[in-house]
């Protein structure tokens, strides 16, 4: 089956399990893994490595580009003004929202047997947030612009930050090398000049693209400026030894406070519509049932330790807004916002297995955690949310 082919049987399957999902009250994204799920080898196996040659070899290249409009969109929706007014507390939320569910899921890893590389990044990933789905439950629920509501999202944006030098710096830790903790160091190094050089340079691109749109007298010039410089920013990234998630986020970053961020980020949504599914459907085909099954002891360990990550990733959030002292607002609802990991915590899962740093049972194991706290956080957000809250 040609791309041709093959690319509208996903996005219309994506579309449809994406429309259920929703009807459901769940995140489109569990929809667009169900839909995975189904095309690939563990039910209809229409899409599988290597089995649609060459044409269907520019399907990864889709959801790469798809995955970046992603990131960018969440950069362009960080606000760093907001995080600068709650600075210390978010920061603290964040660092106790990450630290905590990184050790104890660590530790599982170990515990399960795990070596210790795997363990880390099993740890990693449930240090994830997932922006979107928080700001969608906390608007769904009437929770207004609070005092609350500022610090979680600031809380989430610090949250997103470290998450992706953390990324680089597992990265870094995964490949063999003489020198690791230089290596590592340099990595994170990377990760944050990389921030800082295109925070300088928003204010640049941002006056050219104003510049570009009055003189070609198009608005859509804005688009394809923008365009262009979150692709070149995320080639950069790679370049430079970084993701290319990396570069994505750091390009929406600096076009944060553009004065047309409003309408850019309505224009992209389109391009998120078409490109993100294929990737969120692709990470569903790699999802493999096979190892988890209760009939051998492999199965039974794997599935006891989804189990036993569900729990602490579930934990973990919720235990760190009760590490932050002086913190005068509900404690249990801010925990709550932090449960789900949603596409954050699928990218980094994915990356782990590009990388081959993770095992596939592993990875499926780590996707049915991720899947679980999707599901989980938005109930809890809306079982403890107190309406007076400020």
């Amino acid at each position: 089956m040609g791309l041709h082919w093959l690319l509208p049987v996903i996005l219309l399957t994506a579309m449809l399990f994406g429309a259920l999902a929703r009807r459901a009250k769940l995140p489109a994204v569990v929809g667009h893994l169900l839909a995975g799920v189904c095309l690939g080898p563990a039910v209809l196996g229409l899409v599988t490595d290597g089995a649609h040659g060459e044409s269907a070899s520019a399907l990864p290249d889709l959801a790469q580009i798809g995955l970046c409009v992603l990131l960018f969109r969440i950069g362009l929706e960080t606000r760093l003004d907001d995080a600068r007014r709650v600075a210390r507390p978010a920061f603290l939320l964040a660092a106790f929202g990450m630290l905590a569910p990184l050790l104890l899921g660590t530790l599982a890893g170990l515990i399960a047997g795990l070596p210790t590389i795997p363990a880390v990044f099993v740890g990693a990933t449930l240090t994830a947030t997932s922006i979107g789905v928080t700001a969608s439950v906390l608007e769904e629920i009437g929770a207004g612009a609070t005092h609350t509501t500022t610090l979680i999202l600031g809380a989430a944006v610090v949250d997103d930050i470290l998450g992706l030098m953390l990324l680089a710096a597992l990265i870094e830790l995964g490949q063999s090398s003489t020198n690791v903790p230089m290596e590592v160091a340099t990595a994170v190094a990377r990760a944050a000049a990389f921030l800082v050089l295109a925070l300088l340079a928003g204010r640049s691109i941002a006056r050219a693209s104003l510049w570009l749109t009055r003189w070609t007298g198009a608005r859509t010039s804005l688009l394809v400026l923008v365009f262009s410089a979150l692709l070149l920013t995320a080639a950069a990234a790679e370049a430079s030894g970084l993701e290319m998630i990396i570069g994505a986020y750091a390009a929406g970053v600096a076009l944060a406070r553009h004065p047309e961020r409003e309408w850019i980020t309505s224009e992209l949504e389109p391009l998120i519509e078409l490109f993100t599914p294929v990737f969120f459907v692709l990470v569903g085909t790699s999802i493999s049932f096979e190892a988890l099954t209760w009939a051998t002891a492999e199965g039974r360990a794997m599935l006891g330790l989804a189990g036993l990550l569900i729990v602490l990733a579930v934990a973990g959030k919720l235990a760190a807004p009760y590490l932050v002292r002086g913190l005068e607002m509900p404690r249990l609802a801010v925990g709550s916002a932090l449960v789900p990991r949603g596409e954050v915590g699928l990218i980094f899962a994915q990356v782990g297995l590009a990388e081959r740093i993770l095992a596939p049972d592993l990875f499926t194991t780590l996707v049915l955690v991720i899947t679980a706290t999707t599901l989980l956080g938005p109930a809890l957000l809306r079982a403890t949310w107190p309406r007076d809250a400020t």
